[in-house]
């Protein structure tokens, strides 16, 4: 059995913790609406999302609807959340996967993912940002 993860990172670096922390305060001040944008633009690159206006529309009205006091709880969980230290006592066989684009959680920090699981098996999703469930369904499945 595989463990399997795409576009996720144990610990963000101080500079992308900051967005994380803006959103809570946004939320917490003036509801979902006020970061849908923002949201949006982090999970999928420009082009697609231009070339997918269905699939944005559809990601704002669903991200609407979430709690906004839940949302700000996991925006500083993910702000606070280092688990680093965890990842070398993986003892499963690893695949890490990151979207070449993913400006949320960048190829970069998803390398490190790999190099810290003993073994694991790093694949980049080319033309893809953090949800190549959405945007690269046929890749992520094959790999």
């Amino acid at each position: 059995m595989f463990f399997t993860v795409a576009d996720c990172v144990p610990a963000f670096p101080e500079p992308a913790r900051v967005p994380f922390r803006g959103m809570a305060q946004g939320v917490t001040t003036k509801g979902m609406s006020a970061v849908l944008d923002t949201a949006i633009g982090r999970m999928l690159p420009p082009a697609y999302a231009d070339k997918h206006p269905d699939v944005v529309a559809e990601r704002k009205r669903r991200l609407g609807e979430v709690d906004a006091a839940c949302f700000a709880r996991a925006c500083l969980a993910l702000a606070e959340m280092d688990l680093r230290a965890e990842l070398p006592g993986v003892k499963k066989k690893s695949l890490i996967m990151c979207g070449a684009l993913d400006m949320t959680t960048p190829p970069s920090m998803a390398r490190e993912v790999a190099a810290l699981i003993p073994g694991a098996r790093y694949e980049e999703i080319a033309d893809s940002g953090h949800c190549p469930m959405l945007e690269q369904p046929a890749v992520l499945a094959r790999l």
